[in-house]
């Protein structure tokens, strides 16, 4: 009875054994690593061509200055022509692909997606409006904006 006991409690052992390690190796229990790293370094100051539909921004001159850390990049971005005066820039670089946004203090909206290497910065803006101050009229109109060092 005892040499019994002993065979089925070996057993259940060995049963566990198996299935905890069987999970262990199931691909959905790994770690995901850090996120990928951005391909470029955009610090620096970036001069080019905003463009938009609005009267008086259909090719209106834009600078960037930016630093990145990482893949997060920040940043003032200027057209005055096209009153985005103060905008900052928040934004995260993916291999190639750059997305964010440009803010103004009490503005909403802004969204930016683009590409980016290491001589060119090319996306598209959405409109910035401040709804509370304007009811939603837009301060500095989306676009899209070409850039270079």
């Amino acid at each position: 009875m005892l040499a019994r006991r002993k065979l089925v409690l070996s057993l259940l052992i060995a049963g566990a054994v198996l299935v905890t390690s069987a999970a262990c190796t199931d691909s959905s229990n790994t770690v995901a690593g850090p996120a990928s790293m951005a391909s470029v370094n955009v610090s620096g100051t970036w001069t080019g061509t905003f463009h938009s539909g609005s009267g008086g921004c259909s090719a209106a001159p834009m600078t960037a200055t930016l630093t990145q850390t990482g893949a997060r990049v920040t940043g003032t971005v200027i057209t005055p022509n096209c009153g985005l005066s103060s905008g900052y820039l928040k934004a995260t670089i993916d291999g190639n692909q750059l997305t964010g946004t440009i803010g103004m203090m009490g503005c909403t909206g802004g969204a930016v997606n683009g590409t980016v290497s290491a001589s060119q910065i090319a996306f598209s803006m959405g409109d910035l409006t401040k709804p509370l101050v304007t009811g939603d009229k837009v301060i500095s109109p989306g676009g899209d904006a070409s850039l270079s060092k």
